[in-house]
């Protein structure tokens, strides 16, 4: 089976160490990847780089991941982007709180690298 092909992620996450940690492992396979510390500024990237995906945190201060998927939905132009979302957070209703924001798939953190690449080449294949 051939390789996947690169994606453009934009990943937003305010924990330093687990944002540089999602960077290197997807660039590790080989994806353009753009990283930013809040949600205003992780919509404002989809708005201006249109990804092929996006990973972003649920608990982040100002604007949780869960209002990031919300707002994206909202958008006719985001509506259908594949849309990860990884929470410390994950009991039953944390989880069905992110499938219900509009969450292409929620990951409890900490999270496996090989899984995210291999979900996120899944939703974007899945893509029209």
């Amino acid at each position: 089976m051939p390789d996947a092909a690169p994606m453009r992620i934009v990943v937003v996450e305010d924990d330093p160490g687990v944002r540089q940690l999602l960077v290197t492992d997807l660039e590790l396979e080989g994806h353009q990847v753009l990283a930013f510390t809040d949600g205003a500024a992780g919509l404002a990237a989809v708005d201006e780089h249109a990804p092929d995906a996006v990973v972003c945190d649920v608990m982040m201060p100002a604007m949780s991941g869960w209002d990031v998927v919300r707002t994206l939905r909202a958008d006719p132009r985001h509506a259908r982007l594949p849309v990860v979302l990884l929470t410390a957070r994950d009991a039953p209703d944390d989880v069905r709180h992110g499938y219900e924001a509009g969450a292409s798939l929620v990951l409890g953190k900490p999270y496996d690298a090989g899984k995210l690449h291999e979900v996120l080449t899944a939703l974007v294949g899945m893509q029209p």
